[in-house]
């Protein structure tokens, strides 16, 4: 499932509206669940932003995606 997550103001705005749309249509060619969530438990959001800071090399200490690329090879290689 993929989910957009936008504020309840914003969420309306004919652009918006346009890119839900075609992200719906992208979706379902591939057989996903989409969903717009507008609003939600003030955790939930801060959760959300959390992870969504995680996107953004810019954001995070220079060596936080050196240590995730550790971690992930560690890991990786413990399942094998």
């Amino acid at each position: 499932m993929l989910v957009d997550v936008k504020p309840a103001e914003f969420a309306e705005h004919p652009k918006a509206v346009a890119v839900f749309g075609w992200t719906a249509r992208i979706c379902a060619a591939r057989g996903w669940r989409y969903e717009v969530w507008t609003g939600a438990d003030a955790t939930i959001l801060a959760n959300v932003r959390q992870l969504a800071a995680g996107r953004r090399r810019e954001l995070l200490g220079v060596s936080v995606p050196a240590a995730v690329e550790i971690v992930s090879a560690a890991v990786v290689g413990l399942a094998c």
